[in-house]
């Protein structure tokens, strides 16, 4: 299990910004370049959906999504806000055989945090997804998390992943 989460890590990261490496919005009529508009939506990218492309998040997509991640290839959901897909704020969760796992990331590779728990339950992650798209963070305070150093000797590849993905937001 040790193994395969740190893979997950990696590739949730690179597919929050691969999703939007070519678009810099999914949803343009909510693009964040309009100060103007009102609350961005958040946005739901799993394999398991939308063939991995970023589709509006709803209860009832989170809730359609998370029930068929334990037959999928590729089990993981993340639901991150549109608005802050520059700074790779989401929270995502991987299944396994033993439950679900829970991670989030606040801002930048430094704040990312990840469950103690490995087991957690469908009802644990849905009611937190359920809270984190509607802006409460009362799940932070009822499941447990650590941080993460996600490069925890690898200095250079840090400055490395900063500076590519500095350059990608830059761009757009």
């Amino acid at each position: 299990m040790k193994t395969v989460l740190p893979a997950f890590l990696l590739l949730s990261f690179l597919v929050v910004l691969n999703a939007h490496a070519t678009d810099p919005s999914p949803f343009p009529a909510y693009s964040s370049r309009n100060p103007a508009l009102p609350v961005q939506p958040y946005s739901l990218i799993s394999p398991a959906i939308n063939n991995g492309k970023p589709v509006l998040a709803s209860q009832e997509r989170l809730d359609q999504t998370l029930a068929i991640l334990p037959d999928q290839y590729d089990p993981f959901l993340i639901l991150v806000r549109t608005e802050t897909l520059r700074n790779d704020s989401y929270l995502q969760t991987f299944w396994t055989p033993t439950g679900f796992y829970l991670e989030y990331q606040e801002r930048d590779l430094d704040h990312h945090y990840a469950s103690y728990k490995e087991n957690l339950t469908p009802r644990e992650v849905l009611q937190a997804f359920h809270e984190y798209l509607h802006g409460d963070d009362s799940w932070k305070t009822r499941i447990r998390f650590h941080k993460q150093d996600l490069f925890p000797d690898w200095s250079q590849d840090r400055r490395l992943a900063t500076r590519h993905q500095s350059h990608t937001w830059a761009s757009k």
